[in-house]
């Protein structure tokens, strides 16, 4: 797969740039996030693979043995997953996995690197990261020739947490390039302390043992005692970080920037792994966190809708969370909790005041973007809201609720709509109905089903309007009788006189 290359603005070195593996499947909110890293951290993007299509795993081992040979320095971002037991990452389809532990072992030609990057450095950024840990055994060769820094988490506010410790390190390392001396990766594992909002795993080089900095969960785990407390490793390992943080003395205290970088990573990290407890607890000390904004403009309000958590979102709200924010993108919490696919999380952002009516960047309300995915429940719950739902509102495109489920071939959707009362005879843009654009998608069970609805409503009004003439005529006939019975009267009354 040919790259494609997007450089950016960097203010770290140039040699340095982020690989990111886009295997089959990879979400386009994986893409951003990516996206999200580079352009804060300032390092290149170098992308293979487009999210759909298989890639080749020799030509990925030949780009990141190139990257070794001439910088001695990886920086990769890859959709990861576990099978067996074993880390893989996503560059086959379902039926094809890969394990990452190959690409650890791409082979390289290391004679032309100068002796002080002869060991190679790896930051590996992807999904259950700390199943790698048995990937390289200590004391074998593979752990003698790399140090690897493994970012592990399984949520995607780890890539913020991930840019953070980027920026911390990065300065180290070009720093240490330009002194001509080599990068310590136990300094660099410090660095990473002082910015982390998730686990961060440092094996291989002279370590005994994978040294592990667990995740903090409160605002009290920013202290230096907590960071030293969360470590996990072999007691010479442990020793010798100590010792080296204590050497670097003022050089290892947080700055305010850094304090409050890893705070609002903490805090998004903790609604990830959907730790009520410790969410609460950071709000109770830091209330202003509640609206503070995250990747791509998300609110961790947002977070926890796309996560599908009623209780969290419940929480959330406890602290007055903004329910009508809206991301980059222009979605809002209620949006968020469609793609969710959790019924329960909508209905709890409606009873707390959620309105249906804000539109994504497309102009789908949320009607329509629950139509389009066929989650008919909550379909169902939008066309039950008490104040209302626009039925028949059309997005740009022309498009309305019932086209949009017509055009996905969702009839338990389309079924609801038509009986709320959904008009089937709106065109969209292109000029086609929904049952022709269904037709036309090849959804023939949906279109039959806008036809059989369409017909049953054209009789009905046959039958109102049979029914209505009749009455008419009918009420027509009484008043010319009840005249003529009249007139009749008056004739009789004047007889009389």
């Amino acid at each position: 797969m040919k790259p494609t290359r997007d450089l950016t603005k960097t203010n770290v070195s140039p040699s340095h740039d982020v690989l990111v593996i886009n295997g089959p499947n990879v979400h386009e909110s994986d893409c951003e996030l990516i996206k999200f890293l580079v352009k804060k951290s300032g390092l290149r993007h170098t992308a293979y693979g487009d999210g759909r299509s298989n890639i080749d795993p020799d030509r990925i081992k030949e780009v990141i043995a190139q990257r070794l040979d001439t910088t001695g320095h990886v920086i990769l971002a890859a959709h990861g997953g576990v099978n067996k037991g074993r880390h893989f990452i996503h560059i086959k389809d379902e039926f094809g996995v890969f394990p990452t532990a190959d690409l650890l072992g791409a082979p390289t030609n290391r004679q032309e690197i100068s002796s002080l990057e002869k060991r190679e450095t790896w930051h590996l950024l992807t999904c259950h990261g700390g199943r790698l840990r048995d990937a390289i055994k200590p004391g074998s060769p593979e752990w003698k020739q790399r140090t690897v820094f493994i970012y592990s988490s399984s949520k995607p506010t780890v890539n913020e947490s991930f840019t953070d410790s980027v920026e911390a390190i990065m300065g180290y390392v070009s720093a240490c390039k330009q002194n001509q001396i080599a990068a310590d990766p136990l300094t660099i594992f410090l660095h990473l302390t002082k910015t982390q909002g998730d686990c961060v795993t440092v094996l291989g080089g002279d370590l005994h043992a994978p040294l592990v900095s667990h995740a903090p969960k409160t605002h009290a785990d920013q202290s230096g005692k907590s960071r030293r407390m969360r470590l996990a490793g072999d007691p010479r390992d442990l020793a010798l970080l100590k010792a080296k943080q204590k050497a670097m003395g003022h050089d290892m205290k947080q700055t305010m920037n850094e304090a409050r970088s890893q705070l609002r990573s903490i805090f998004f990290a903790r609604i990830d792994r959907l730790d009520i407890g410790s969410t609460e607890a950071i709000l109770q000390q830091h209330p202003h966190l509640i609206n503070c904004r995250g990747i791509l403009g998300y609110t961790p309000l947002m977070v926890a809708a796309h996560l599908g958590s009623k209780k969290m979102i419940q929480a959330l709200l406890k602290f007055k969370s903004n329910l009508h924010a809206q991301d980059n993108e222009g979605d809002t919490p209620l949006i968020k909790a469609i793609y969710s696919k959790k019924p329960a999380a909508v209905a709890c952002l409606l009873e707390a005041g959620a309105r249906v009516s804000d539109m994504d960047k497309d102009g789908d309300q949320a009607l329509a973007i629950a139509a389009s995915f066929g989650y008919s429940k909550m379909v169902k719950l939008f066309l039950q809201h008490p104040f209302g739902v626009a039925i028949n509102a059309c997005n740009k495109k022309g498009s309305t609720a019932l086209i949009c489920a017509a055009m996905h071939g969702h009839p338990a959707s389309v079924r609801h709509l038509l009986q709320a009362g959904a008009d089937c005879t709106i065109k969209n843009n292109a000029g086609k109905t929904a049952q022709e654009i269904a037709m036309l998608n090849g959804y023939i069970k949906t279109a039959k089903l806008i036809s059989k609805y369409q017909y049953r409503r054209s009789q009905q009004k046959t039958t109102t309007a049979s029914i209505t003439t009749a009455s008419t005529a009918t009420a027509s006939t009484a008043t010319a009788s009840t005249a003529t019975a009249s007139t009749a009267t008056v004739s009789t009354t004047s007889h009389l006189q």
